[in-house]
């Protein structure tokens, strides 16, 4: 059963709509957080079989180029998912060496101060041991407190 020209004109219509559609909202999901493995492979496979389905249709084919689509974009969405995986794994763990490389350096500031705080208290205490005590000045020198 042949369709009308206007039918076939609709339904390419509705076909390049529903792939618009899934392409914006492949976009939309990728850039609101990294999507996993999985997502990106429905998202992938769903672009794919719409945007292979109005290819498909184009040469007389549809069905065979929403299943030709639908397998490349699932394989390309797996792979996107993939990276977008592992490069979040990646940040999460360079922050979690960031925030420890922090911890640390907030560490030695205390240990440096503290250092600080010690040299001070050991000079002063240089100071106190160098001057005479009154048991040495008995003899009626002029050395005042």
């Amino acid at each position: 059963m042949t369709l009308g020209f206007k039918a076939e004109k609709l339904i390419i219509k509705a076909c390049s709509l529903i792939s618009i559609v899934f392409f914006i909202s492949a976009f939309c999901g990728c850039s609101a957080g990294s999507p996993t493995t999985e997502e990106g492979v429905v998202l992938g496979s769903a672009a794919g079989a719409g945007l292979g389905a109005v290819v498909g249709h184009q040469v007389g084919h549809a069905g065979e180029g929403a299943a030709v689509g639908a397998t490349a974009g699932a394989v390309t969405g797996a792979i996107m998912g993939k990276s977008y995986e592992s490069r979040a794994k990646e940040l999460e763990a360079q922050e979690e060496m960031l925030k420890r490389q922090e911890l640390e350096m907030e560490r030695q500031k205390r240990e440096i101060e503290d250092i600080k705080r010690q040299k001070y208290y050991n000079d002063a205490l240089k100071k106190y041991e160098k001057h005479p005590t009154r048991k040495e000045h008995e003899g009626g020198n002029d050395f005042k407190y």
